[in-house]
């Protein structure tokens, strides 16, 4: 049985001989020495009678060559190869070729299935590597069909390894999604954005088209932070065609309201609207009353700042009817939340009054300190609107002693500031 290393000795002595046949026949020069090398490759391909067909690739080699070693004084005695003989040579080169192709299959299954082990221990796989793994793939799937009847157990072999292969990616994907979303929490888009990027290479990889969505997802968001609006809208539209096709409308319902909220900062109202309603009728499809209600929310968002308040109302109450069946106490909050800000800027400030103790009512020990501080400072002005000093004083101290609670000397200041006369 031959081995590896004398087939790839095979191979790369043919290749010289090929490569040394062709400048001949085109006039180039060569050198004794260089003739020398040739006959004592065709002397070492003589040796290898383990490899199949290497014999063959001797005889034919050393009958072209012939007329050319001649000169020389090397292998003279060697007959031109016979006219007859063609057809033998044709089938002893698709046995030789057979051979490359099965060494060839066979080394990739243990390369892939080493890069499989080395990203499951959480080794480092270079690039280039990966690059190479995943570039190759349709052309050695090609190549274990046609070695199936010969090796029964390659395919299956084949399969397996491309399988935990996409596993693997598809983990590696999620664990730099996870990366740049705590860099986006932190305010580090710009870090964000290459581990986004390189999450959706992976999901590509991995053929996971969910994946790709998310990792689109996370780039829009990135963007957007960076005011590279543009971009951000061509990477929200992306992640909207990777969700809509698998109907994963929960997913394509975060990247609708995202693509409004950056059309609302644009002063795009009606795109922003069209945007909210899409997600608006994903969310009855999914019967997810939260995303319904954040929707009608968004809504209010849009109609408010185009100055449509008696819609933006009619949006609002439409979240808060929504968000009690069943009760959902943040989305509940941050809508009273929103509509005492409207009822602020309206003066209306009874109505503000009431919809920032509605909001405060509603917080409990997971709200955080700095959305519970915000309420009571927005109370505060209203109270400070209705002439309701005390009120006012009050409200504004238990929010200076919630932002004490906050690392965030920018709110802290902001807080302070708020103070009553």
């Amino acid at each position: 049985m031959w081995s590896p290393d004398s087939l790839k000795r095979t191979i790369r002595i043919t290749g010289n001989l090929s490569q040394l046949y062709e400048r001949l026949q085109a006039g180039a020069g060569t050198s004794a020495e260089e003739m020398t090398q040739a006959a004592q490759e065709l002397d070492e391909l003589a040796s290898m009678t383990d490899v199949p067909g290497a014999a063959q690739m001797h005889q034919k080699y050393d009958s072209l060559l012939h007329p050319y070693l001649s000169q020389y004084g090397l292998r003279t005695s060697t007959p031109p190869l016979a006219w007859d003989q063609e057809a033998a040579m044709r089938q002893a080169f698709d046995q030789f070729e057979h051979t490359i192709s099965r060494s060839k299959v066979v080394d990739f299954v243990h390369d892939l299935y080493r890069v499989v082990q080395a990203l499951h221990d959480g080794k480092t796989v270079s690039d280039d590597t990966l690059n190479n793994i995943l570039g190759r793939l349709d052309e050695m799937q090609t190549a274990v069909q046609q070695l199936a009847e010969e090796y029964p157990q390659l395919p299956g072999q084949y399969q397996r390894g491309v399988r935990r292969l996409r596993d693997q990616l598809g983990a590696l994907a999620e664990q730099k999604v996870s990366a740049g979303n705590d860099q986006l929490l932190r305010g580090e888009s710009e870090q964000a954005l290459p581990l986004y990027q390189e999450a959706h290479n992976y999901y590509a990889a991995a053929e996971d088209i969910e994946g790709q969505g998310l990792a689109l997802l996370g780039q829009a968001h990135a963007y957007h932070r960076q005011e590279r609006h543009a971009e951000a809208e061509v990477a929200y539209r992306q992640s909207q065609r990777r969700f809509q096709p698998i109907g994963v409308r929960r997913r394509e319902c975060l990247v609708v309201y995202a693509w409004g909220n950056l059309c609302l900062e644009r002063s795009e109202h009606e795109r922003a609207r069209n945007l909210y309603q899409q997600g608006i009728r994903l969310a009855e499809a999914e019967a997810d009353p939260a995303r319904q209600a954040e929707g009608h929310r968004r809504m209010g968002d849009a109609w408010a700042a185009e100055g449509r308040f008696e819609r933006a109302i009619v949006s609002y109450q439409k979240a808060l009817d929504v968000a009690r069946k069943p009760s959902n106490r943040d989305e509940l909050r941050q809508t009273w939340t929103r509509m005492g800000g409207l009822y602020t800027g309206l003066q209306n400030f009874g109505e503000a009054i009431r919809s920032y103790e509605q909001a405060l009512a509603l917080a409990d020990e997971a709200t955080p300190p700095e959305e519970k501080a915000a309420i009571l400072v927005q109370l505060n002005l209203a109270y400070q609107g209705a002439g309701q000093v005390e009120k006012a004083r009050e409200a504004w101290g238990n929010a200076v002693q919630l932002a004490q609670k906050v690392d965030d000397p920018m709110f802290s200041d902001v807080v302070r500031k708020s103070q009553p006369q």
